[in-house]
């Protein structure tokens, strides 16, 4: 999985709140991604064990977390 763009809320999921956005592509640190969803600032990704993990903004993560998450994080 690559991403580039705005990355403002975390939303590219490279775990670095400095770069606000990036123009060349960056691959993530997660292996095995099946599936993927993005909503607004905020992206879910379901890997080949039926993991689930989300990055991005936090309104629209749905977890109990007050800030944003800047890199893929495992949701139980």
């Amino acid at each position: 999985v690559y991403s580039m763009g705005d990355n403002y809320y975390g939303q590219l999921g490279l775990d670095n709140y400095h770069l606000p956005m990036i123009s060349e592509p960056r691959k993530l640190m997660i292996l095995g991604i099946t599936s993927i969803t993005v909503y607004k600032d905020s992206n879910f990704a379901i890997d080949k064990n039926n993991k689930l993990f989300a990055w991005g903004a936090n309104r629209y993560l749905g977890i109990n977390s007050k800030s944003n998450l800047f890199k893929p994080k495992q949701i139980y």
